[in-house]
């Protein structure tokens, strides 16, 4: 039963939390934070090696930090978090 329940948890998940968070967007949200490395950082409670790993494309970011790159990106884009 219990994977039943897994399973559709996980599709309503990715409708709100798509996977584009690639290098390009992490980057490009940045800029359009107008944020330095360091201070993106410290939003979200990381390292800036981190966020510069991001920005590479030699790691992903955690799905805490993908839910607060998203709050993000609605907040600049004016929509409600």
């Amino acid at each position: 039963m219990r994977k039943r329940l897994d399973k559709p948890y996980a599709t309503a998940y990715n409708i709100f939390m798509p996977d584009k968070l690639d290098k390009h967007y992490i980057k490009d949200l940045r800029k359009r934070a107008k944020m330095s490395l360091s201070q993106m950082a410290k939003k979200l409670s990381v390292d800036k090696s981190t966020i510069h790993r991001w920005e590479k494309g030699e790691s992903k970011p955690s799905r805490l930090a993908q839910r607060q790159l998203h709050r993000l990106n609605r907040k600049i884009d004016g929509k409600r978090t």
